[in-house]
C-alpha cells in the first residue's frame, strides 16, 4: 500500500474526539499524520506463521518524529513493526509545498532484523531544479539507496540500529550526526541513573532495487502532485 497522508492538524472538535475513540496512538494536538499511519498497517494483512506480511509505503510529514505527539506512534507501534526503510527526504525539493517530509517503508510483522534502512540527510536542495526527479538531493537517494555505506555533500546511506529507531525523538541528521547523537544520549543515561529520568532528559533535549521502484518513486510522484 502506497500514501501520502495529510499533513494537518485537526480542527473540528467532534472529528478530533471521533478520531481519539478510532485509534490507539493518538496524544496531544496531533496531525492527521498520525491516524493514517496506524490505519495504513491495520489495512495490509499482518505476517503470521504461513501469513505474508503486507507492505506500507509513505511519504509523510516528519514532525512526528521530533514533537511530543509522536512519542506513541514510534514507540508503541512503529518500535514493533518490520521497518525496512527510512529515508530523510526533507532535502528533497518537491513542487507545491514545503512540508519537510520523510519516506517509511516496512511490514506489518515483528521485526527480523537489528537493522534498518536509513538514508540521512546532510543539506538541502540548493536550488530549484528544472525538472525535480532530478534533483540532486532526489538523484542521490535514488542512486545510492542501495549502497552498502555511501555519503555525498547531500546525504549518508547507512545501516542504523533498529534500537535507535525504537525511542522519540528520532533524528536523521548524516554526516556523523546520528553518530555524535547516540554517544551524546550514551553518556548522559550513564551519568544520569535511572531510566526513566533518562526519558525526561530525552523529552527536554529533544529485494531493494524492486522495492524502491514500487514504493518510493511513487510515493514521491504522489508528493509532487497539487494539493
Amino acid at each position: 500500500m502506497v500514501a501520502n497522508p495529510p499533513y494537518i492538524t485537526v480542527k473540528d472538535k467532534s472529528l478530533k474526539a471521533g478520531y481519539r475513540e478510532r485509534y490507539n496512538h493518538l496524544k496531544g494536538t496531533y496531525a492527521l499524520t498520525i491516524p493514517f499511519m496506524e490505519l495504513l498497517f491495520k489495512l495490509v494483512k499482518r505476517g503470521d506463521g504461513d501469513q505474508p506480511a503486507g507492505w506500507v509505503g509513505q511519504i509523510t510529514s516528519n514532525s512526528f518524529m521530533k514533537r511530543e505527539f509522536g512519542t506513541p506512534m514510534v514507540e508503541d507501534l512503529l518500535a514493533h513493526l518490520d521497518l525496512r526503510f527510512v529515508i530523510d527526504t526533507s532535502g528533497a525539493y518537491i513542487p507545491g509545498h514545503g512540508t519537510p517530509t520523510v519516506i517509511i517503508v516496512g511490514r506489518n510483522r515483528s521485526p527480523l532484523t537489528g537493522a534498518v534502512r536509513a538514508v540521512l540527510g546532510i543539506r538541502g536542495e540548493p536550488g530549484r531544479p528544472d525538472n525535480a526527479a532530478e534533483g540532486l538531493v532526489w538523484s542521490s537517494i535514488i542512486n545510492q539507496i542501495d549502497a552498502g555505506t555511501f555519503q555525498n555533500a547531500w546525504i549518508t546511506v547507512s545501516a542504523l540500529e533498529r534500537s535507535s529507531l525504537g525511542r522519540h525523538p528520532w533524528s536523521l541528521s548524516g554526516g556523523g550526526a546520528d553518530r555524535v547523537l547516540s554517544r551524546i544520549q550514551e553518556s548522559t543515561a550513564s551519568r544520569v541513573g535511572p531510566p526513566e529520568r533518562t526519558d525526561r532528559l530525552r523529552q527536554v533535549s529533544r529485494g531493494r532495487t524492486t522495492l524502491l521502484a514500487l514504493l518510493v518513486k511513487p510515493l514521491y510522484a504522489m508528493a509532487c502532485r497539487p494539493q
